[in-house]
């Protein structure tokens, strides 16, 4: 039975040295938290996609550019105007009415005015999908960190739970003389750390807990989903392959898609600038009224054209900053486009690790931890194993535990983060 033990701890002391950052059940392990009634993650994203602030304002963004497109429809207004002359002169006198409409015309100006409109409503629209692909991963993020909250507040609760048991049973090996004052004082320190722990692990799943529920029920109480539990949601295993994620990425990247519209808003406002420097002359037309001593009155038409002299204002200026534009545009479209490759590339791998990690991990946690923790709790009350060794068990199923709940909550985050390099709501 002392090989068996023996062997039990050692097993745990490795996979406690083992661990590395990852995500994911163990396999055959209990669910983390009940399902019923539980909050899933893509509820969680429903429901702060209805609340978000940040949305709402894209969103308005996004109709306003909608108005500035249909504004930039529209016809100038025409002007109406009516002069009354009226001269007199050796008994003689004169009378005109002229009444006129005058229309400007500027060709080539609206549908330019269209076209950047339209290019401004697309860039709006690519600002809305950002928000939306932020807001995912900062709801993901503050979910799993919840998850992994509530998992070590079920870890502590077990070690405490283990440590009223051991510190019973070390009362009564005492009374019997199985063992030194000094060991039942150890398990008492040991028992009194594990409950700060706890009271820490207690405190984050509440810091958790608000910043789940300020994104998700900004409106409700502070503590409004303190009841609902959580859902460890694993994805399948990626398959995606570096060239495909890259093509995928630099076609569907929000930012990079924001830079490459910026740089045609930019090229179209400055051909905006070119055929608003074009004279637009203003055609008049009208009818004239005149009453004329000795004549009568006299009807006709009046009609005629303006035009605006470019002497004093060419644009010029407007020009070389409309240029100016389109150089900061395009080198902001080269630098994201490098970004992006980078960010997608780094992603890929972090996933990659991530899996190689949970793949690795789990077997050896879960179900199978927790019986060989409860076989050294039953060998330390035996008297098969010494303090030393329980407490070396409790300490490696627990550190081993509470990491690999980090790396779960690891992978979550990990997965959400390439969703979001690669521009898609979700992993294909």
């Amino acid at each position: 039975m002392r090989t068996i033990i023996s062997r039990l701890a050692l097993t745990l002391l490795v996979v406690s040295l083992g661990l590395l950052p990852t995500t994911g059940h163990a396999q055959g392990e209990a669910p983390l938290l009940p399902a019923r009634s539980a909050l899933s993650l893509e509820a969680a994203l429903d429901r702060a996609r209805r609340a978000s602030p940040l949305l709402a304002a894209a969103r308005a963004d996004l109709a306003a550019a909608d108005g500035r497109v249909r504004q930039a429809g529209a016809l100038a207004n025409p002007t109406l105007s009516w002069q009354y002359e009226r001269t007199s002169a050796g008994g003689l006198r004169n009378a005109q009415h002229i009444t006129t409409l005058e229309q400007p015309i500027a060709v080539g100006v609206r549908a330019a005015r269209i076209r950047s409109a339209e290019l401004r409503r697309r860039l709006a629209a690519e600002a809305l999908r950002a928000v939306e692909l932020d807001l995912a991963l900062t709801v993901t993020r503050a979910y799993a960190r919840a998850i992994a909250a509530d998992r070590h507040v079920v870890l502590g609760e077990a070690a405490q739970a283990a440590f009223d048991r051991a510190t019973r049973i070390s009362a009564e090996r005492r009374a019997a003389g199985d063992i030194s004052a000094y060991a039942d004082r150890r398990i008492r320190i040991e028992a009194a750390r594990y409950a700060a722990l706890l009271a820490q692990a207690r405190m984050t799943q509440r810091a958790t807990r608000r910043e789940l529920a300020a994104l998700v029920a900004p409106e409700a109480a502070p503590h409004a989903i303190d009841s609902l539990p959580l859902q460890m949601e694993r994805g399948p295993t990626l398959t995606l392959s570096a060239d495909s994620a890259v093509a995928i990425g630099l076609a569907m990247h929000p930012d990079l898609r924001s830079a490459t519209l910026a740089l045609e808003a930019a090229e179209a406002d400055s051909r905006l600038v070119l055929v608003e420097r074009r004279p637009a002359p203003t055609l008049i037309a009208g009818l004239k009224t005149e009453q004329a001593s000795g004549l009568g009155g006299l009807d006709g038409i009046a009609a005629g054209m303006s035009l605006p002299l470019p002497v004093l204002d060419r644009r010029a200026g407007m020009i070389d900053a409309a240029r100016a534009g389109s150089a900061r545009a395009t080198a902001d479209l080269t630098q994201q486009r490098m970004r992006t490759r980078v960010e997608i590339l780094d992603a890929l791998d972090g996933v990659r690790a991530i899996d190689a990690q949970l793949m690795m991990l789990a077997p050896s946690l879960g179900d199978e931890a927790t019986r060989a923790l409860r076989a050294a709790e039953a060998a330390y009350a035996e008297g098969e194993i010494a303090l030393l060794d329980w407490l070396d068990a409790v300490r490696s199923v627990h550190e081993a535990e509470s990491a690999f709940a980090l790396v779960q909550s690891e992978s979550l985050i990990r997965r959400a983060q390439l969703a979001r390099a690669l521009g898609l709501p979700s992993l294909p």
